[in-house]
């Protein structure tokens, strides 16, 4: 990470981990879920001192001395200090698609001056046991999540509602990353989120303008995967589902989604293609016709590659 750019990371994480307080060691630890806060047994900062390495010539692996130091503990027991890690390294490919990180050191992106959170499954309190490759879950640069950690820590530690959990992430929902939203979506169950408030909560949060499209798309997923296969869903939840997304058209940030939105997700749970129920418009938007006529006024104003043919019929059909 640049200097200035770590600078500013560091500025805005203080900012939001002071309105977080303070709530070390309160994250739980529930090895089957599927988020990386709750799943790893420790969650520690480490700062990069030094790599040493050969170049990589003609070879596809090489050995890696990585310097680190451990400056926080947000999860596990293990004390902040030095160590050094040996690791095997790929070599990255020279041309192709660039694919998601394997691993948590093998990747060799870690360069000296950096400052990484790894997520580790071993509860050691032996650092060089608990971060080495075979226990790491994964490791990625502090400004990708470090603040997603720490507002999970502070969740966890306060016993916080769905409404008050958006209210607590809003002012910062610039800095949130997907980090983030799998631990919320890993908590929808045990929160309730098929409670009409809670659902009305996220659904905001999902329409904050300050979110990134990743965190945007994964809240949006998860919300209307967890409806769908909720017993208590009832035709409220599913017509809300649909105003939120209609609203999405006319959110100039969301602009990345709205093809698939048209195309796709919409038609999906409207009953329009897919095989489920149908719901008529005049039922969707009875509790919110202004939101109706905004989205006809949306569809009509997109210019992008998507269809509006079926959604704007169905809409005339009231």
């Amino acid at each position: 990470m640049r200097v200035a750019a770590f600078r500013r990371w560091l500025l805005a994480s203080a900012v939001l981990a002071a309105a977080c307080g303070k709530a070390h060691g309160m994250i739980r630890h529930l090895p089957d879920s599927s988020s990386l806060v709750l799943k790893a047994a420790q969650i520690v900062q480490v700062r990069v001192d030094r790599v040493e390495a050969p170049d990589w010539d003609d070879q596809v692996t090489r050995q890696a001395r990585l310097h680190l130091m451990v400056t926080d503990v947000w999860k596990g027991r293990l004390s902040p200090g030095p160590l050094a890690l040996t690791v095997t390294q790929n070599r990255p490919p020279d041309r192709g698609p660039i694919l998601p990180p394997q691993g948590c050191w093998q990747d060799g992106r870690q360069a000296a001056g950096e400052y990484w959170v790894v997520f580790t499954k071993s509860a050691s309190e032996a650092a060089a046991d608990a971060l080495a490759e075979d226990s790491c879950l994964q490791a990625a640069p502090a400004e990708e999540t470090a603040i997603d950690v720490r507002v999970a820590e502070r969740v966890e530690s306060g016993g916080f509602s769905l409404p008050a959990i958006v209210k607590l992430v809003i002012p910062g929902a610039a800095r949130l990353h997907v980090t983030f939203a799998h631990y919320l979506r890993a908590r929808f169950a045990d929160l309730r989120l098929e409670e009409k408030e809670n659902l009305n909560a996220v659904l905001d949060l999902v329409a904050t303008p300050a979110l990134t499209t990743p965190v945007r798309v994964t809240l949006l997923d998860a919300a209307e995967t967890s409806i769908s296969s909720s017993q208590a869903a009832t035709d409220w939840h599913f017509h809300r589902l649909a105003v939120a997304m209609f609203g999405l058209l006319s959110l100039p940030q969301a602009t990345d989604m709205h093809e698939n939105l048209i195309e796709t997700d919409l038609p999906n749970l409207l009953g329009l293609i897919g095989g489920a129920q149908k719901r008529p418009a005049k039922a969707v938007f009875k509790q919110w016709p202004r939101e109706g006529i905004a989205a006809a006024q949306a569809l009509s104003l997109y210019r992008g590659p998507a269809n509006t043919k079926l959604l704007l019929d169905w809409i005339d059909e009231r």
